[in-house]
């Protein structure tokens, strides 16, 4: 079997950044996180339109911001699941805790008028959390409403999980230059059990009073202190994490192999014997995995 190296993807470290931490003063835990470089990356990979890109980059950062329960799973992934009724049929978002994340849109030129919510439009919105460590896959799935990510991810913890939590995605882009980079922002509070309405009502009138669109490009900019700073001087905030997301595609020959093999003996061999090869690409990264007529001989004799 022979692999395509054209397309491997190493990780951008020191790029995009999210902060996790704790307002012990409000017994909220919090994650700030930004993405722009990653999504240059995807769009380069899959040739999005900056719309796309911008929706695709919404999604992911919400799985993303969905770790935030996770972060003593270290190697567990969220994934969204998006099937809707707009001009984007599909989006596919993973997340690990440690920043690794990927994801699809179909189409991937897609365009539309009005927001870019607008895009995905109404339809199904489902979150998997993939345990590692136990191999298991738990999945619930709720009504996804013609409204931004954000809000339909706040209603999935609300009706899933029952808590209380605070999500804000936003997405910026110049649509009259599409080569210009789309940069992404959010944060997730999430209330933590035995929390006061006193302590509800201060998170609330914090978010509803600060721009957090500022706040959140400040803390990822040269004013990052001084926003550090702020929040410190009306609650007191303990830093738990720090660190860097960027594009992680964990596609392999193995996989792709188990892919063939559950297709079936007889579906593989009639492809093969009407192409010569099978060629299969991962559909995140764009890797090509190229299977000969010996490669698939081996693979059913070593799997039967």
């Amino acid at each position: 079997m022979k692999e395509n190296k054209e397309y491997i993807i190493m990780p951008q470290r020191e790029k995009d950044i999210f902060v996790r931490g704790i307002i012990p003063d409000l017994n909220v835990r919090f994650l700030f996180a930004n993405i722009k470089e990653t999504l240059i990356e995807i769009r380069n990979l899959q040739n999005l339109s900056i719309q796309c890109e911008a929706l695709l980059g919404e999604t992911i950062l919400g799985a993303f911001l969905l770790t935030t329960r996770e972060i003593k799973q270290e190697h567990e992934v969220i994934g969204i699941h998006i099937e809707g009724d707009g001009a984007v049929k599909k989006i596919l978002a993973f997340a690990s805790s440690f920043g690794g994340v990927r994801g699809i849109i179909v189409p991937e030129d897609a365009s539309w008028e009005g927001k870019i919510y607008k895009g995905k439009g109404k339809g199904i919105l489902q979150v998997n959390k993939f345990k590692l460590n136990s191999k298991k896959v738990y999945s619930s799935a709720v009504e996804m409403r013609d409204v931004p990510i954000a809000k339909n991810l706040e209603e999935y913890i609300s009706k899933s999980d029952q808590i209380n939590a605070f999500i804000g995605i936003y997405s910026f882009y110049d649509s009259n230059n599409p080569l210009l980079p789309v940069e992404v922002y959010g944060y997730f509070f999430e209330v933590l059990p035995d929390t006061k309405i006193e302590q509800i009502d201060k998170l609330t009138n914090f978010i509803y009073k600060t721009d957090m669109i500022e706040f959140l490009k400040n803390i990822f900019g040269e004013q990052i202190y001084e926003q550090k700073k702020e929040l410190k001087q009306q609650f007191s905030v303990r830093i738990l994490q720090s660190g860097s997301i960027f594009f992680y595609c964990d596609c392999n020959a193995g996989k792709i192999e188990n892919v063939l093999f559950t297709l079936g003996k007889d579906e593989v061999f009639q492809i093969l014997e009407e192409q010569k090869q099978i060629e299969i690409t991962c559909e995140f990264c764009k890797k090509k995995y190229i299977f000969t007529e010996n490669d698939i001989i081996r693979l059913f004799k070593e799997k039967e």
